[in-house]
């Protein structure tokens, strides 16, 4: 554990490490970076968006697929990250954002899309979606 005194001048090195532990404590204590409400999506080619400062590797989405009909999509303005595969079910997802070119500290237009055809009474509900810097 690093020890300042009241009156001396800090050097580079003493501020950097400072930065470090605020950086780490951020990390520990923010690790999301996205608030979400849970959303239904009740039509084909529904569209709903956020607007998240891109800053984390992982995106983690939980959401159930009506039927085997329905297929979310995500687009981080259009770039599309992720495709459900369109099964049904409930669905746990950590989609890797690091491969898509996304500049970390940018202002992106979430978009999810309900992208199937789909029979009557089906739905999709995204029960969460959040970045991370960690595979959850």
């Amino acid at each position: 554990m690093t020890t300042f005194y009241d009156g001396n001048i800090l050097s580079a090195s003493q501020l950097n490490s400072l930065v470090q532990r605020v950086n780490a404590l951020e990390d520990g204590a923010v690790g999301v970076n996205l608030g979400f409400a849970e959303v239904t999506l009740t039509r084909t080619h529904q569209d709903v968006y956020y607007q998240v400062t891109h800053k984390y590797r992982w995106l983690h989405l939980r959401f159930v697929e009506g039927n085997d009909k329905t297929s979310l999509r995500i687009y981080y303005n259009t770039t599309l990250v992720y495709t459900s595969p369109g099964n049904g079910g409930t669905f746990a997802v950590n989609v890797d954002l690091s491969g898509f070119g996304l500049s970390v500290g940018t202002l992106y237009r979430v978009r999810a899309r309900w992208g199937e055809e789909a029979g009557s009474g089906t739905t999709i509900t995204l029960t969460y979606m959040v970045e991370s810097n960690e595979e959850l």
